[in-house]
């Protein structure tokens, strides 16, 4: 029997099976018949290794009877596997802390291994590992705390270790490179937290096998996503999707146009659930940060990509925190109902990423502003009713100072909208031109050279809304449906390639509703949210690409693919349409920057 920590103990719990079923039986050390091996482990415990021939057991020795053992070891089992996962992200998270300071004090080449560009995007991505685990564990932890269901039980501690085995190598492996030499010596601490890494995420099941183990039981209608656990809200609206969605909004091959998704919206507006992520006082549905990713899951099974309404999403929760109750009255019923579409005016040919350096201008006249200027890649501008602003209002100004946020009517006099054809042959950006643009002295939010501070709450917004796991989830559908329609479900290689995605995504959800349920409870959030966008955006990507070769030929040509009754896909389309993911919001690597400085103090 296996490899027992603890081997200098006087008793022994044995699992055995008869014909009863199985049970659990304790067992002394002496037992005529037991025999005793031990060997030490890489970190330095020392295990047992039990035979047994003839050993008898007394009736009093029974502690979990035949036929009651299974359940009985499972569930302790998968407790033992959470607290595992627990230590390891303890492990992981330690060495990160102490290579960190490490890379603050040590010298090369006359600075400080902080300052090194490679090192600090290398150690962003460790905070990533370490936060994706840590939210991992906890959304892991709260099944335990919230339900005694033994299958979502199993699940859950199955994708915490299986996280967390693979977090805990990868990162403190990293830290051994990025201590360089030392750590490979008896006189550094790191060599010992991987060891006692690779042995923890050996026990009760590496990585691959629990990750098997959940996805196992999650298509066995095990996960908590499953039809006959939805509540009573959540049946309403999936069987109104059912029965009211139009063949068109189902897995469209390309992103759908404010105009093409207006009659949806509008549909929603009247049912009263447009706006999922909303307080109940401002007109939305009040949905905790799970409730909203359950309502997601059921728009992903009818293939319901929901439209990125910015309205929705990134100016109504703005205006909710800082309009004026004018500003909140006039705007914040028109984003519901859907009468007024809004576009983001941020980006300039000068000023992407470094969105701080914005030219544009305003110059205050009276009860208005003169706005001149441009933006760029400003998504469906061209049918946009409103836009949302950045402009300098004080040149003289620092550069992350004097800049205001404006409300600015589309139809103004001396504004200029240039589509641009991206690579899937939509329209979907612009270039806007502001020429001598008089814009309303009421429709600056905030005060005037603040508008930074509101322009950081916008892009932890948007990257919020980058962040979700809808993208990813709807790419990995995508993908499960080629690989079914090519016959590859049960074949090996793709069953390994589409689980392991299938895992990056449901460690993708976690991190994301532990991210959304903080902005939800008024924490301000601040450089950690990069994490999200860095992560989505790169799972997204990495499922198109498998998607692409999936689809082998079908994947270059500019078709879709039937994949089932009035399904199809466009890999193709998929592929391209993920491509300016870890660019838009902020490309991710100054998302590692922003990281590194702020978050991890490296510099």
């Amino acid at each position: 029997l296996g490899y027992i920590p603890l081997a200098d103990a006087e008793y022994f719990l044995v699992c055995a099976r008869c014909e009863e079923g199985l049970g659990i039986y304790r067992v002394r050390r002496d037992a005529p018949g037991l025999a005793v091996a031990t060997v030490e482990r890489i970190d330095g415990v020392v295990c047992a290794q039990l035979a047994l021939d003839g050993v008898r057991v007394a009736d009093a020795d029974t502690v979990i009877p035949p036929g009651q053992g299974e359940a009985a070891l499972e569930a302790v089992l998968d407790e033992g596997r959470l607290a595992l996962s627990a230590e390891l992200l303890g492990a992981m998270a330690e060495v990160l802390d102490i290579t960190l300071e490490y890379l603050r004090t040590r010298k090369q080449f006359g600075r400080a291994l902080s300052s090194f560009q490679a090192l600090q995007h290398r150690a962003a991505d460790l905070a990533g590992q370490v936060e994706t685990t840590r939210s991992v564990v906890q959304a892991s932890a709260r099944v335990f705390d919230l339900t005694a269901d033994p299958i979502r039980r199993r699940i859950a501690a199955s994708r915490a270790k299986a996280r967390a085995s693979a977090g805990a190598i990868e990162v403190i492996n990293a830290c051994v490179q990025l201590h360089g030499g030392i750590a490979y010596t008896e006189e550094c601490d790191i060599g010992v937290y991987l060891k006692r890494a690779m042995a923890l995420a050996a026990w009760l099941g590496d990585a691959r096998a629990n990750r098997d183990r959940a996805a196992e039981l999650a298509e066995r209608g095990g996960d908590d996503g499953a039809r006959a656990e939805l509540p009573a809200w959540l049946e309403e609206i999936r069987a109104w999707v059912e029965d009211n969605l139009p063949p068109a909004y189902r897995y469209p091959a390309r992103r759908m146009s404010w105009r093409e998704a207006h009659g949806w919206h509008r549909k929603l507006h009247e049912r009263g659930w447009v706006a999922p992520a909303w307080p109940r006082e401002f007109g939305g549905m009040g949905l905790t940060p799970y409730e909203e990713l359950q309502l997601h899951e059921v728009y992903e099974t009818f293939g319901l990509n929901t439209f990125q309404n910015m309205g929705l999403t990134m100016l109504g929760p703005l205006l909710q925190r800082y309009g004026t109750p004018a500003q909140q009255q006039e705007y914040l019923p028109r984003i519901l109902s859907g009468e007024t579409y809004w576009c983001q005016g941020y980006s300039e040919p000068e000023a992407g990423s470094d969105l701080a350096a914005l030219r544009t201008s305003a110059v205050r006249e009276g009860d208005e502003f003169v706005v001149n200027g441009q933006k760029i890649w400003t998504s469906l501008a061209h049918e946009a009713d409103m836009m949302f602003l950045l402009a300098r209002t004080d040149p003289a100004a620092k550069k992350q100072q004097g800049i205001s946020f404006l409300l600015v009517d589309m139809k103004t006099p001396g504004i200029t909208v240039n589509p641009i054809v991206n690579l899937t042959g939509a329209k979907d950006f612009c270039s806007v031109f502001f020429d001598n643009v008089r814009v309303p002295a009421k429709n600056l939010v905030g005060e005037p050279n603040q508008g930074w501070t509101m322009a950081k709450s916008v892009l932890g917004s948007e990257r919020i809304m980058i962040g979700h796991p809808r993208f990813a989830k709807s790419a990995l559908q995508a993908l499960r449906q080629i690989g079914a329609n090519r016959g590859l479900s049960e074949e090996p290689v793709f069953r390994h390639l589409y689980r392991g995605l299938a895992a990056e995504v449901a460690d993708l959800e976690a991190l994301y509703v532990r991210y959304l349920d903080a902005l939800r409870n008024g924490r301000q959030l601040g450089a950690e949210v990069s994490l999200l966008k860095i992560r989505s955006s790169e799972t997204w990507q990495r499922i198109v690409e498998a998607l692409r070769e999936t689809a082998g030929e079908q994947g270059a040509l500019d078709a879709q693919e039937a994949v089932g009754e009035g399904l199809s896909v466009h890999a193709a389309v998929q592929f391209l349409h993920a491509r300016p993911a870890t660019i838009y919001g902020g490309s991710n690597e100054i998302q590692r920057n922003i990281l590194a400085a702020h978050l991890l103090k490296l510099s």
